[in-house]
């Protein structure tokens, strides 16, 4: 669950920004004239000369490893030529230096680079301009390496001597000083890097004049700084200038030309403009693309620009391919390991990361942290970028002791090569500030966050959005312990910023406002809270509309209010509504591609409203229509719906589907997946309005495909049914009640805390009248379901008395007090929850000693919600299959792992309890294979080596469905219940829950199960089953033990294959509870199936044989009739 009344942090930008800067050369490929000119008519220097042409032509193509040979060549010849000591051969080894240091070899750049400037040295000495040029190549290649002090020391030493030797104003102190400004630059001393730029600015205009490519870079790169300062005015005024100088000197499509619309679009991008940043990066691209051709390390870069550009719209689709071309760019041209491709593959990473996709984006973080380390050593600036995001990834899963590391060394590196004075080494410190937030070690938390505070004020300044993050999360740190009057100051201080630099309609202003009202409401200064909250409303929803997640919150906190003070129609009204935006953007991130375990995340942010509803209802208003109203419509929108997120229903329908309609799930999953992902990641960026008007039309987009798609698919119709207590209330016949039972904790708003898990039933008849009662603790509750239980499935059958005890008990808790509900209804529409799951209603006993299947028909729901999904009829596109007897010690080429346990008697499962089992043969399932056969129509028929997943996950929607076979179940971590709120976090990832998907921990054991050796196969999971076509099947029957249990969680219904054959699209089920002997089982199935093909309705024909098994003396015990229930639709087949 997250937090209650959310507050807000803000993890500082993860990536690495590749853009576009040049450095003044550092140095690039040049022609040595000295060498051509002596004796043009000499054999060799003809032949330098043209050497010196294709390597100059290989450079400019980014050919760097085709121009190594070149390369050594001219060395031989300048040699032969001028001899080794020489500055022209000086030159040429420093030409080979530069080539290695392009593709990232850097220790051979390093010893060629330090073999020229011995040369220059013994030659020319240390006070000469060629020797000084040699100095700043090799600084430049330290500065790559993110050695900044190595560097630095050189460009001052290089500095000196041109200002001693050439003077002030020269072209090569010119550019000393660009590079050494640059260094600043990236080093977050902008203070350093200004005064350097604009002396060198001043230079090329003296001596080039303004119309000069150089005086063109010159002034772009002074706009850069600019751009990192924030003075986006400024900056895009030497980007213009520079533009139009690249135009005039270059013409309109040169690479300068590219360069600079490349940095425009980056501009454009941090000031939220993404539409002209789109236009100019593609610009720029285009260019690139004519000019240098697709494979060229600049073009990649652009590729890679705009890639980021769509990845922070969250348009992560269009992002991929384009990270990915660049990754291939880079590695052909680059070669494996070169710190482009890393940053590339760093790139890739952060997107898998964000879509969810954490196994591969943990595998790309790696590799590209190896080839850093390895290129450019421990202590890179680019290394601590990596092993921050690495550790990210570790944090949002909860794993902390992993992530704990990894953010310690990159912080390490940072303060050790950026110094304590910068931005990213203040990044480092909030996000290991919030580890150990997230650890509960807040003394730690809180030294870490005041000292990024305190550089973020002294190198951003205080008027900064950083700034007001930093008061923000000191703020948070100090609410959350308690620690009110310390807070205040803080989140006052963040608001101020904000409304400052931001505007009053800014949502980060809106956020601010949440959380000083929260603050309030802490304290109890209900009065104070109320206006902050409704500030917050009326912005997000200027800005945003109604539909954003952060207005259900506002909505729901101002809720709260009303609540403590006891205004009853006010705590309703807004509930409400945030339970309408609520429902609005689940249904959004369920129906999304994508991050299932993000999806989970978000429904457990709606843990706590849930309750509230509930609690709110049947603590302090059990008599309000609107309040019962709201409680019961919460729970059938949010039952069961994160099983719902982690199936892949709708990539079934879509594989199941005609071209055309194929193509119209592929663009609003597009769409949706985009949506969801600009929701959660928030404005970012961009301006509110751009991102708001982005918002707004992606709705509409969605809103219109979800309309085309209704009209060519009636799944998705059926799937994308509004749920209202009107819409299921249809589906419910005059003579039939459904019976929804919830556990839920109490809430007190005014202590903000929770009591004891308890349970509460909601009844709702055909009409859409709703009542509901609460019927007591779980605790007591659950032990009754316990020995219930134990005593049908595993009971002494001769003690009957022992099992009337326990099942009068729970009819007193759980039956009896709903009777005034039911409105002498017998016909039962149940759908369970928790413990409640396990247990046969029908075996209930009253007052009198009459079962309840003697007196009720019930049929069981996961959710009443899926009363919806009969609404539609489909039609049965096969005859009827059956899956019976299979060989789970054959051995089959399958892929699928499962654990194995030892079993002993002949019966269907088993309490698998053990960690390792495995399946004895069901020889009883043959004869009751053989048995129905002729009940049904030709049905196919899968046994022994043929009753195998491979055919089962071949079937499309057979009219009947019947598994005969083991089935099984392994128990998950058990839910917690609500957090208080001193205990919640705030932010989503805190609510990613680590544990593996339920689906895969129960289904059913088909040929090949068992292991041989460490080889299996042959498990049916209930993420297999629910991945089958079943719209248009009947019935499934899972003549098997157990298969009706699943992964029992609080609040979510059953998890296992009863849930999962729903989300198939099966209209009705028929499964067991406890191990059933073959006996039995084929006996009632035999019975079971006669009367369906008499035209018995499914739940009424199963009624029927447990009836008649209670009369008769073989089957009169509970364990034989009422271990199947049946789920899903009650009525005939046909």
């Amino acid at each position: 669950m997250t937090h209650l009344l959310k507050t807000l942090l803000f993890l500082l930008s993860l990536g690495v920004i590749d853009f576009y800067i040049n450095i003044f050369p550092l140095k690039a490929i040049t022609v040595s004239q000295n060498i051509i000119v002596q004796n043009s008519e000499n054999e060799k220097y003809t032949e330098a000369e043209k050497l010196y042409e294709q390597l100059f032509s290989l450079y400019q193509q980014g050919k760097y490893k085709e121009a190594i040979p070149i390369a050594e060549k001219i060395i031989v010849l300048a040699k032969e030529l001028v001899g080794e000591k020489h500055p022209d051969t000086a030159e040429a080894i420093n030409n080979l230096g530069t080539l290695y240091r392009e593709i990232g070899e850097y220790k051979k750049a390093e010893d060629y680079y330090q073999q020229a400037l011995s040369i220059y040295r013994e030659v020319v000495g240390n006070k000469h301009p060629g020797t000084a040029s040699s100095l700043n190549t090799l600084a430049g290649l330290y500065y790559y390496q993110g050695k900044y002090q190595e560097a630095e020391k050189i460009y001052q030493e290089v500095l000196a001597i041109q200002r001693e030797v050439l003077g002030d104003k020269d072209i090569d102190t010119a550019t000393t000083l660009n590079n050494l400004a640059l260094l600043y630059q990236n080093q977050g001393n902008y203070e350093g890097a200004q005064p350097l730029y604009e002396e060198a600015l001043q230079v090329y205009f003296l001596v080039l004049g303004e119309n000069h490519p150089d005086t063109a870079t010159a002034m772009n790169n002074l706009g850069l700084l600019y751009q990192y300062q924030g003075d986006y005015q400024k900056a895009q005024n030497f980007y213009e200038r520079a533009l139009t100088v690249r135009k005039q000197v270059s013409g309109q499509k040169s690479p300068d030309v590219a360069q600079t619309l490349n940095n425009m679009a980056l501009l454009a991008e941090n000031k939220g403009d993404y539409p002209r940043a789109e236009a100019l990066y593609k610009e720029a691209i285009a260019i690139y693309r004519e000019v240098l051709g697709n494979n060229h390390p600049d073009t990649a870069t652009s590729l890679n620009n705009l890639g980021l550009l769509y990845y922070y719209q969250g348009n992560y689709i269009a992002a991929e391919p384009l990270f990915k071309e660049t990754l291939a760019i880079r590695q052909q041209i680059l070669g494996a390991k070169h710190p482009d491709v890393a940053l590339s593959l760093n790139n890739l990473a952060l997107l898998y990361h964000s879509q969810g996709n954490h196994q591969k984006a943990e595998s790309l973080y790696q590799d590209a942290i190896a080839i850093q380390k390895e290129v450019l050593g421990e202590n890179h600036p680019n290394t601590a970028t990596s092993l921050n995001n690495l550790g990210e990834l570790y944090r949002i899963q909860g794993n902390y002791e992993s992530a704990q590391p990894l953010y310690q060394e990159s912080l390490s590196i940072r303060l050790k090569v950026l110094g304590e004075k910068h931005p990213d080494t203040a990044q480092s410190l909030n996000n290991l500030a919030l580890l150990y937030y997230s650890l509960g070690d807040y003394q730690t938390a809180e030294e870490l966050y005041q000292q990024a505070l305190k550089i973020h004020q002294e190198v951003l300044g205080e008027k900064h959005p950083f700034t007001a993050t930093s008061f923000n999360n000191l703020g948070e740190l100090y609410r959350i312990q308690g620690k009110y009057e310390t807070a205040a100051p803080f989140y006052q201080q963040s608001l101020t910023i904000r409304k400052e630099i931001l505007g009053e309609n800014h949502p980060d202003v809106a956020q601010s406002f949440n959380n000083l009202a929260l603050l309030y409401y802490n304290q109890g200064n209900y009065q104070s809270a109320e206006p902050l909250y409704k500030q917050a409303i009326t912005i997000q929803q200027k800005v945003f509309g109604e539909n954003h997640p952060d207005n259900a919150t506002y909505l729901n906190n101002l809720a709260m209010v009303y609540w403590a003070t006891d205004k009853l129609d006010s705590t309703l009204d807004y509930l409400t509504q945030g339970a309408n935006v609520e429902e609005f953007n689940l249904a959004e991130f369920l129906n999304s591609s994508g991050d299932e375990l993000r999806k989970q995340a978000y429904i457990n942010t709606l843990y706590g409203t849930t309750n509230w509803t509930v609690s709110l209802h049947l603590n302090y208003a059990p008599e309000n229509q609107k309040a019962t109203d709201l409680a019961l419509t919460t729970m059938l929108r949010r039952k069961g719906r994160v099983l719902d997120a982690m199936s892949n229903i709708v990539s079934t329908l879509r594989q199941n589907s005609n071209p055309e309609t194929e193509k119209i799930f592929n663009t609003l999953a597009e769409k949706r997946s985009q949506l969801a992902s600009l929701t959660l990641q928030g404005v970012g960026k961009m301006s509110p309005t751009l991102y708001s008007e982005l918002i707004a039309s992606l709705e509409q987009n969605i809103r219109q495909l979800e309309t085309d798609l209704s009209n060519n698919s009636a799944e998705f119709r059926t799937l994308n049914e509004e749920i209202t207590l009107s819409t299921i209330a249809q589906q419910i016949p005059e003579n039939t009640v459904l019976v929804e039972y919830i556990v839920y904790y109490p809430f007190e708003p005014k202590t903000e805390t929770w009591g004891k898990p308890r349970y509460g039933v909601y009844v709702l008849d055909h009409n859409g009248k709703s009542q509901g009662i609460d019927l007591g603790e779980t605790e007591i509750i659950d032990q009754l379901v316990g020995h219930f239980r134990g005593n049908l499935a595993y009971g002494d059958i001769s003690d009957l008395d022992n099992l009337k005890k326990y099942a009068q008990q729970l009819y007193k808790l759980i039956f009896e007090p709903l009777l005034p509900l039911l409105n002498n209804k017998k016909t039962l529409l149940v759908s369970p929850d928790s413990q409640l799951n396990l247990i046969p209603f029908a075996a209930l006993q009253d007052n009198q000693g009459k079962y309840l299947v003697e007196d009720y028909s019930i049929s069981y729901l996961t959710s009443g919600r899926d009363l919806l999904r009969l609404k539609a009829k489909f039609q049965s596109q096969s005859q009827a299959i059956i899956v019976a007897n299979p060989i789970y010690d054959l051995k089959i080429n399958d892929d699928t792992n499962f654990m194995a346990m030892s079993r002993g008697a002949n019966l269907r499962g088993g309490d698998l309890d053990a960690l390792q089992w495995c399946c004895d043969a069901l020889s009883g399932t043959k004869a009751e294979a053989e048995a129905i056969i002729p009940l049904l129509s030709q049905p196919l028929v899968y046994t022994e080596k043929d009753a195998h997943t491979t055919n089962i996950t071949r079937i499309k929607a057979p009219k009947i469905l019947h598994l005969a076979t083991h089935g099984f179940f392994l128990p998950d971590i058990k839910n917690s219940p609500p957090p208080t709120l001193s205990d919640t976090q705030n932010n989503l990832e805190a609510n990613i829950i680590t544990s593996e998907n339920p689906l895969l921990r129960s289904g059913l054991a088909l040929t090949g199960f068992n292991p041989q050796g460490n080889q299996m196969s042959g498990a049916l999971t209930a993420l297999d089953a629910s991945s089958l076509y079943l719209w248009g099947t009947k019935l499934v029957v899972l003549s098997a033990c157990q298969t009706g249990v699943g992964d029992v969680k609080n609040g979510d219904g059953v998890y296992g294959l009863r849930r999962a054959f729903v989300l198939a699209g099966a209209e009705s089920q028929l499964m067991s509870l406890w191990d059933v002997y073959d006996e039995g089982t084929k006996d009632l199935m035999i019975k079971y199936y006669q009367k369906l093909t008499q035209g018995e309705g499914r739940s009424e024909a199963l009624r029927n044989v447990q009836l008649e098994m209670l009369k008769s003396e073989k089957y009169y015990h509970p364990v034989f009739w009422a271990a199947f229930i049946p789920s899903g639709d009650w009525r005939t087949i046909e």
